[in-house]
Formats: structure tokens, sequence, C-alpha cells
């Protein structure tokens, strides 16, 4: 973005900042920090604070701007995240973790044909468990702990929800679809072969990039 655009959004941010109220003031500093705090804000389960970001979308738009990141806003799944150029969009995840991820993402898609759905999504920790076995990567059983500790970071990130303080492998975790910009339409064609390479590799430590991909 040119000096010139930014001036310009700086002048009409400046302008509606201007407008704003002392606690209008303190509602916008909150919302900016947790939009950049936080990879998502899901409206199904954050109603109020989606509308409150909703109410003040416009001078957002133009703070963020300046900062060179977008305020995306999917409407139809109430969803609120800022995207930007670079390194500043990629989340580093363990193998592990990307491997998680990439089996949820093909649960969704295959979860959400079947039920004509494209809401929330159920899978059980046996599903999940299952697909990982299938998957070939580890040679020994995969340990609750080490499972959960991998969903908690995709719990925080909002991409799932669950209760790990009282979660059993009886239970299921809910899959968002915030799991739609994490992995994209290409990357689910992929998703077989991906989840093949991640087999090839020994190291469980290396990190992965995973990019937002609402270009």
């Amino acid at each position: 973005m040119s000096s010139y655009s930014k001036g310009l959004l700086a002048d009409n941010f400046n302008a509606s900042y201007k407008q704003l109220g002392e606690k209008d003031k303190t509602t916008f500093s909150s919302l900016c920090f947790r939009l950049l705090n936080e990879n998502y804000i899901y409206g199904q389960c954050e109603r109020d604070l989606y509308y409150q970001i909703d109410r003040f979308k416009e001078i957002m738009q133009d703070y963020f701007g300046i900062i060179d990141y977008e305020l995306v806003n999917d409407s139809a799944y109430k969803i609120f995240f800022l995207k930007s150029a670079g390194e500043r969009t990629s989340v580093k995840l363990k193998k592990f973790e990307s491997m998680i991820l990439l089996i949820l993402r093909r649960f969704y898609y295959v979860k959400t044909c079947e039920t004509g759905s494209d809401a929330d999504i159920a899978v059980t920790y046996d599903e999940l468990l299952g697909e990982i076995r299938k998957n070939g990567i580890y040679k020994e059983d995969i340990k609750k702990t080490e499972l959960l500790n991998s969903l908690k970071i995709l719990k925080r990130y909002k991409i799932i929800n669950f209760d790990y303080r009282s979660f059993s492998t009886s239970d299921a975790l809910t899959v968002y679809p915030t799991i739609l910009y994490a992995v994209s339409q290409i990357d689910l064609e992929n998703i077989t072969s991906i989840l093949a390479g991640y087999g090839a590799k020994e190291d469980d430590s290396e990190n992965e990039t995973v990019e937002d991909t609402t270009d």
C-alpha cells in the first residue's frame, strides 16, 4: 500500500476516532487487542463480541490498514479475523499438530457433505485417533496427554472446542468453520499426499507453517 493510501486511511481514522466518546474509545482499544492476539472471533460462540466488532468495523478497517492488516469478515459464518502479508499471516505448528489440523479439515469436509450442513461438526476422540493411526506416522501408540496438548493448541487458535479438563475418549470435540481459513480447499484436495509426506519425516520437533489461505 502506498504512503498516499495510508495517509487517507490515517485521515479517515483520525476523523472517526475523534467522534468516539471515551467509553467507545476504551471498547475500540479492547477489541483491537483481542483481534491482534486471537486468530479468530467466531460469532456463534462469541455473539456479543462479534457484533461489537461489527459496530466498529469501518474505523477498524482504517486503523488496521495503516499497519498493513486487513480486517476480514465472513458474515455467513460470523467470523472476524486479521489478515496480512508475509510471515505475519502464519502460525507455526509442530508436525503432529499440523497433521491433526489436516485430518480435522478432512473430517469437516466429509461430515458437512454427509449432513448437508456447513456449521460446527463433531469428531470423537476415537475417530481422530483412528485416523492418526491409519496415517501410519507413529509406530508407537499415541498417549492421550500428547494428543490433548496438541488439541489445546488448536483450541487456543479457535479452530476447535472441547472441555480438556474432563475430556474422555468417549467424548467429541467441536470443529468450527474457522478451519476453512486455516486449511484451504486447494490444501484439502492434497491432504492425502501431504499426510503421506509427513509420514516420511522422522523428527516431530520441526515446525510447520500454517498460513492464512483467504486470497
